[in-house]
């Protein structure tokens, strides 16, 4: 089967839906079919252009036996993000993927994808695929990571005006056109067949983890060691994006009360994102003697990594709680903390 995926991030970014959407597409062509992408180029979660590439060209590589077309598109240089920033690099990506999709749109049938899986977010990987069903009647998936729209808002990083309306209706008109709609919980896809996904329609596919790299393992490891911490501590650790949805400051709150009151509590946060900067600022402005902050780890020291912590957090704003699900929750089940 020949299957085109679209989506706005992935390999080799290392986290989030760069990460699942790249394991999909190798987990695919392993299984022999022809599998194509159409994707822009890494930089998340960091949102600066990953080592390595440049973007000012549009670029054809293979990797795991995936053929990626990666198209140019707008990355922060600074790597702050704003809400117009987010919306740039989402329209970005749609409007320069154009080139690939007239491609498609123009082949002649024997050339054609016999599916399409749109990964969303961003919201827009749905129109191309949509368009595609409408004039040459190729069946699509949207499959949904994240509700971005519902999560924007109520965050407040879109108000409820007439961008928020037209960003509701495009998003409904494609969740409906959908051949299926698949998304990561239960509570998820109950939100797909609220926003008007024939209940048949819905299917459910959760994110996965790879419990043959990680796996349980004792807690006193090198990682660890290189802390400082003795076996009396208790290690509490947070690793992945440091963004707006995530809540993070409440953890600061959480450091500085159980600096005095529990001292044997050591907090890790270990990522990069929009915010991580100003959290960084904020423990030193603190004094929070009690917090590390470390950049994403190397892929085969993750086992170690997440084995070392007595505590794991998942954090989030309550608001957004049936609107994502936080990827590293898998690999934290499979570490058995």
């Amino acid at each position: 089967m020949r299957i085109q995926i679209y989506s706005g991030n992935f390999f080799p970014e290392k986290t989030g839906i760069g990460k699942y959407t790249g394991e999909m597409a190798a987990w695919l062509a392993g299984r022999g079919h022809d599998v194509h992408v159409i994707t822009g180029y890494p930089y998340y979660p960091e949102w600066k252009l990953a080592p390595g590439y440049t973007r000012t060209r549009y670029l054809t590589q293979t990797w795991a036996g995936v053929t990626i077309h990666r198209v140019p598109h707008y990355i922060p240089k600074d790597g702050k993000v704003s809400s117009l920033r987010r919306i740039l690099v989402d329209l970005s990506i749609f409007a320069n993927s154009a080139v690939n999709w007239l491609g498609i749109l123009l082949a002649p049938k024997s050339q054609r994808p016999d599916v399409v899986i749109a990964v969303c977010p961003p919201l827009f990987s749905g129109i191309w695929p949509w368009l595609a069903a409408k004039l040459r009647g190729i069946p699509w998936v949207y499959h949904i990571q994240d509700f971005q729209v519902d999560a924007a808002m109520s965050l407040g990083m879109i108000k409820h005006g007439i961008l928020g309306k037209l960003l509701y209706r495009v998003e409904n008109h494609l969740i409906r056109s959908a051949t299926r709609v698949s998304s990561i919980t239960p509570a998820m896809c109950r939100r797909a067949i609220d926003k008007g996904a024939a209940a048949e329609r819905v299917l459910e596919l959760p994110n996965w983890c790879d419990v043959h790299s990680i796996y349980p393992i004792p807690r006193e490891t090198e990682f660890r060691s290189r802390l400082g911490l003795g076996s009396d501590a208790m290690l509490v650790m947070y690793a992945g994006a440091m963004g707006r949805k995530q809540g993070l400051p409440l953890v600061l709150d959480a450091a500085a009360w159980l600096q005095t009151s529990e001292p044997r509590f050591h907090f890790v946060m270990i990522g990069s994102g929009s915010d991580a900067e100003q959290l960084r600022a904020e423990a030193e402005a603190r004094g929070l003697q009690n917090m590390s902050f470390l950049p994403l780890q190397p892929l085969e020291q993750l086992n170690q990594v997440l084995g070392s912590a007595d505590i794991h957090l998942v954090i989030q704003k309550a608001h957004t709680a049936d609107l994502v699900m936080p990827s590293k929750l898998t690999n934290i089940l499979a570490a058995a903390r």
